[in-house]
Order: C-alpha cells, then sequence, then structure tokens
C-alpha cells in the first residue's frame, strides 16, 4: 500500500542532514523531522545539477517562453522516478519545485494515486507580460491549481487575493505562516552588548538598491550583509561593511554561524518592494526569536498583519524613504530601552504563535483531513 510521504526540496537538505555536525536550524525542513518521527516511511527529493545539454536548453525554453519555474532536468532522473513510485503523500516547498515535478505527477495526481501539498509564494500576482506570455501562464495556473490538493499561501493578504483571482479553487487554500526551530534560535544576550546592523536576504522583493544606500549615510556604524545580490565592491571606500556573497542552500556559512550574527546584532533591516508576496518572513522570525529586533518595510504582503505591532513587537516604515530610515536607525541606536522592550516582545510572539509543533500539527490536519 502506498502511504509513503516525499518531501520535494530544490536543495541543501540532505547535505545538512549527512553531515557529523548535528547543529543546524530545522525552519526550512518544513517538519520533516517531526513527520519522520511520527510516521513510517518519510523521504526526501530535492534538485540535482543535470549536464545533459539538450535536456537543459528544452526546460530552459520553456520556462522562457511561459515564464513558470519549470526545472524538471534537475528533479527528474531515475533515483526520484523509484521515489515517487512509492509516494502517496508528496509535499512541495515551493511551486518551483511543483512544477519541475509536472511531467510525473500531473497523471498521478489526477488519476487519484497522489496527494500533493505545495507551499507557494508569489505565484498568483499579476505582472505586466506579452499577452502570449499571459495566457500560457494563466493556463498552466489553472492546471497548477487542479493538479495539487492543498496548495498553501505563507500570507493571509496573498492568500485573500488568489480567493479573488481564482475563486473556482479556493476551497484548496490554505494559510500556515512560515515558523521556525526556537529551540535553536535562541539567544540570552543583552542588546547593550550588540553593535552590529544586519541584513539578511536573497529574494527578489528584497530592495537591493534603496539597502546599498543606508551604509554611506551611517559610516559611524557597522553593517554585515549576507546575500548573493550584493558584493564588496557595492560599498567602496567604507570600512564599515562586512559583505558575505552567498545565500542558505549554498552553506556560506553554517546555521550556527548565522545565529551568531544574529546574536552579535542591534538591528536587522529588511527593506522590500511593495507586494502581496511575504517577503522576509523567515529571516525576521530568525531575529525576534534570537532577541534582535526588525525593522521591516510595511507591505501589502506582511504575513500576519493583526499579531504584529509598530514599535511593540516589530519596526515598520511605511516607504523605503533614505532619510526616514536613515533617521529611524539613529534613533533606536540611541534609545536602548525601546530596543529592548521591542525585543522581549518580538521574541515571545515567535515562540506563541510560530514556533514547528503548532506548524507539524496544522500541516497535518491540512493534508489528512
Amino acid at each position: 500500500m502506498k502511504d509513503n510521504i516525499t518531501f520535494a526540496f530544490q536543495g541543501g537538505r540532505k547535505s545538512r542532514l549527512n553531515s557529523p555536525s548535528e547543529s543546524y536550524a530545522k525552519d526550512f525542513f518544513y517538519t520533516y523531522h517531526l513527520f519522520k518521527s511520527s510516521f513510517n516511511n518519510v523521504n526526501i527529493i530535492e534538485f540535482k545539477k543535470c549536464n545533459r545539454k539538450v535536456i537543459n536548453f528544452i526546460f530552459s525554453s520553456l520556462r522562457y517562453i511561459t515564464t513558470i519555474p519549470f526545472y524538471s532536468e534537475q528533479i527528474l532522473n531515475k533515483e526520484t522516478r523509484n521515489d515517487l513510485r512509492n509516494t502517496k503523500y508528496l509535499i512541495c516547498v515551493n511551486q518551483r519545485v511543483s512544477f519541475s515535478l509536472f511531467p510525473y505527477t500531473i497523471f498521478k495526481s489526477l488519476s487519484g494515486e497522489l496527494n500533493i501539498t505545495v507551499f507557494i509564494m508569489g505565484l498568483f500576482l499579476d505582472q505586466k507580460r506579452h499577452f502570449v506570455r499571459m495566457f500560457l501562464r494563466k493556463l498552466l495556473i489553472n492546471l497548477f491549481c487542479l493538479v495539487n490538493d492543498n496548495i498553501i499561501f505563507l500570507s493571509q493578504e496573498e492568500m485573500n487575493y488568489a480567493k479573488l483571482k481564482f475563486s473556482r479553487f479556493d476551497h484548496k487554500f490554505h494559510f500556515l505562516p512560515f515558523s521556525i526551530d526556537h529551540d535553536f534560535w535562541n539567544s540570552n544576550n543583552n542588546i547593550d552588548k550588540k553593535n552590529n546592523i544586519l541584513f539578511v536576504g536573497n529574494d527578489e522583493k528584497r530592495d537591493f538598491e534603496f539597502l546599498k544606500k543606508i551604509p554611506y549615510k551611517l559610516n559611524e556604524l557597522n553593517f554585515t550583509i549576507l546575500s548573493k545580490f550584493i558584493e564588496d565592491k557595492d560599498f567602496h571606500g567604507l570600512d564599515n561593511v562586512k559583505v558575505i556573497n552567498g545565500m542558505w542552500s549554498d552553506e556560506v556559512i553554517s546555521d550556527d554561524q548565522l545565529k551568531e550574527l544574529y546574536d552579535k546584532s542591534l538591528l536587522s533591516l529588511i527593506p522590500l518592494k511593495d507586494s502581496f508576496q511575504p517577503s522576509g518572513q523567515s529571516v525576521a522570525l530568525q531575529s525576534m526569536a534570537m532577541g534582535t529586533p526588525v525593522l521591516i518595510t510595511y507591505t501589502k504582503g506582511f504575513w500576519q498583519k493583526e499579531i504584529f505591532e509598530d514599535n511593540k513587537n516589530i519596526f515598520f516604515m511605511k516607504e523605503n524613504d533614505l532619510d526616514l530610515w536613515v533617521d529611524k536607525i539613529r534613533d533606536l541606536v540611541n534609545d536602548q530601552k525601546t530596543l529592548k522592550n521591542v525585543a522581549h516582545e518580538a521574541k515571545k510572539i515567535v515562540t506563541e504563535n510560530y514556533n514547528l509543533d503548532i506548524f507539524f500539527n496544522n500541516l497535518k490536519n491540512i493534508i489528512f483531513n
């Protein structure tokens, strides 16, 4: 009987599981560990580089024509097909993984042999494209909704938007905010012992160009920036900026090293472009759990607006105005009392609302009910 559960990831999971070190955060495993301890036959598949030029060209062309993230050449190999053959429940952690598995899953799902749950972010948002591309994209998104049994949004606002645009599938839509490994992201360091401003992030909704301007205006402060989209040359002439060029799946730094960055930082900056996409969610929650307050752009896609309150458990900025951000950062650096109070409240919010046990129980209910 096919009762196996398979998690599909882009990368970075198997290497961590096989590492001699057991010290890593479990956030981006989407409670794989809790499923593994609660069910038999829980497996992982993930992307692997494909060196076949013809296959790469086919799917690269398909991505260009449709604007849909088909990367099937990186995951539909013999090993993956064998794992999927024994799978009843498939959990895809983003739409890129789900679309990439389409050549295999589309008929299995529609025939009832496979139950698919997928986490999405930004898929349903309107973007200006050529008419033909828009038509193909809408067609494929409708097929995506038809094939997948559970479509999980990390932002309440994005789900509400999708329900308006694709109302015939709203019974498949669920909201489940991202949660973090609170046992790992935990610190008792005092705010007044920290002396660094931190930025962590790679997704396209981060406002990288705006961020680059801030250290030039605040050369009396130290900045650490972890991103594959920012380089040392972006801060020519500055000696107050340390750049770590990379991303989580590359393992440029370990989770322990990232934890140390949060621990040494006075404030986390998350400037965003306005969108329904819930950008900055994981970094914000990790930082808050570590006792490092967050200064973030208040966008229409902020994941759960009713829980967070400006100057109580987070610091919101309504727009990415350089002078306003610089003044706010200076004010906060000189106001240790406010920083400590917000850090305390933020940590409490994360502990009560965004822990992996809550996430696991809610995800189980979505899949099996």
